[in-house]
């Protein structure tokens, strides 16, 4: 009686398993990646920028789940266990004036391009995570999790300009007429 009970027991969970296998490959693309490469579409890049892979995590900004918060139509309290459409694999290419990221679909190549003006993009706090140092990213209602190493350029930069600015407050030209 016992074994049968412990046949059904596994029989159940590894239907479950599979169905949430098969939910995450059917989904496709999440509805936040389709809304900001709708909004910035790909831009052409230099060709000599660095391609980076990475992992980043993609969700609206207020979604009380969160952007760590692992979900998809099975979600039974075990992260690694369910579908979880805020997390991506990407091709990221950095350069002077946007992020340009797509989908890393494997053998097929990139999908789903798109292109984030750094100027859109508000950069948060950066903290560890079970996936090492991550940076949290805001565009329009979105956050993007990204991890510090891609955007390590950015960052650097963006440091150096307000440590110049704290330096010289007043140096500052307000332009003709401002007085």
């Amino acid at each position: 009686m016992v074994q049968i009970f412990v046949y059904i027991l596994i029989a159940v969970l590894g239907s479950v398993f599979a169905l949430a296998l098969i939910t995450n490959w059917l989904s496709g693309t999440s509805t936040a990646w389709k809304a900001l490469q709708e909004r910035y579409p790909p831009q052409a890049h230099a060709e000599f920028v660095e391609t980076r892979t990475a992992h980043v995590f993609l969700s609206r900004t207020d979604d009380p789940r969160g952007v760590l918060k692992p979900r998809g139509c099975l979600y039974v309290g075990l992260g690694w266990f369910t579908a979880n459409r805020n997390s991506q694999n990407v091709r990221a290419v950095i350069d002077d004036y946007s992020m340009h990221l797509a989908l890393d679909s494997g053998a097929g190549g990139p999908k789903a391009p798109m292109s984030l003006p750094w100027g859109a993009i508000q950069i948060g706090q950066v903290f560890a995570t079970h996936m090492g140092e991550h940076c949290v990213l805001t565009i329009d209602e979105f956050t993007l999790l990204v991890p510090t190493a891609s955007i390590e350029r950015e960052l650097l930069m963006r440091q150096a300009l307000d440590d110049e600015a704290a330096e010289n407050p007043f140096e500052s030209d307000p332009g003709e007429g401002a007085y």
